[in-house]
């Protein structure tokens, strides 16, 4: 059965055919990962043109909506596993729970100089040396977050590059300088992904996407401050909680 289209001048026939696909799927009417239809059947079901279809389906990829690969097809965006809001979040836990696995790659390491928003941050002396870390975090092989990692030189003396590699900072922290992270602040908005950041994530520039700052204490001691940025279309966020409500 053929669609029926909402022929106005303040919406363009393409639009008009993302509007429908973008209720369907978010109607649940494909699952995440499912194949959508060819763009030949679309072409049919909508009767529209090739290019108009091949309009409306760039509008949802944006989006984060879908995915195309080359020679495959074009499927629902699989959504990330649920990640809590409340607790310490652990992505390789999480991922691991449910079967996935985790990874990341070390993109950048270098030391600066502290700024004043470090110093207000981490509680440390301007001009102080600060570990600047640039990391990749997958999903399976799929880049998930960038982020970058600031941690005073004094918490970590002699951190090399090679450890980062090949642990993550976390467990470094706690095994090798006895800073198990105990507890966490984060704050979250939502950005356009800057067109460097979007390169590493694999995904079209100007992308939607989460700004999450997050400090992290060993007991008293602010120890580390993260700046993620994850792709729109692998961010969801979860929240129990309890008592009773009106």
């Amino acid at each position: 059965m053929r669609k029926k289209l909402i022929s106005s001048s303040s919406m363009p026939l393409y639009k008009n055919c993302a509007m429908i696909l973008r209720q369907q799927i978010l109607d649940g009417k494909w699952d995440g990962g499912q194949k959508l239809p060819s763009e030949s059947q679309l072409t049919s079901e909508f009767n529209a043109s090739r290019i108009t279809i091949r309009q409306a389906m760039q509008l949802l990829e944006n989006e984060g909506l879908i995915t195309r690969f080359q020679g495959k097809g074009t499927f629902v965006t699989n959504k990330s596993i649920e990640q809590s809001l409340t607790g310490i979040h652990d992505f390789a836990k999480n991922l691991n729970r449910v079967g996935r696995k985790p990874s990341f790659v070390i993109e950048n390491n270098s030391v600066i100089a502290c700024n004043n928003f470090l110093s207000r941050s981490l509680d440390v002396e301007v001009d102080s040396c600060i570990y600047r870390i640039e990391r990749l975090k997958l999903d399976e092989g799929t880049p998930m977050i960038f982020e970058r990692l600031f941690l005073p030189c004094d918490h970590a003396p002699e951190l090399a590059i090679n450890e980062l590699s090949q642990k993550w900072l976390s467990e470094i922290l706690s095994t090798k300088y006895n800073l198990p992270i105990t507890k966490v602040r984060q704050t979250i908005e939502p950005i356009i992904i800057g067109d460097y950041e979007a390169e590493k994530l694999g995904i079209a520039a100007q992308s939607l996407g989460l700004l999450i700052d997050r400090i992290s204490w060993s007991n008293e001691k602010a120890v580390l401050l993260t700046r993620s940025i994850i792709r729109g279309d692998m961010a969801k966020f979860v929240v129990e909680v309890g008592g009773q409500f009106d």
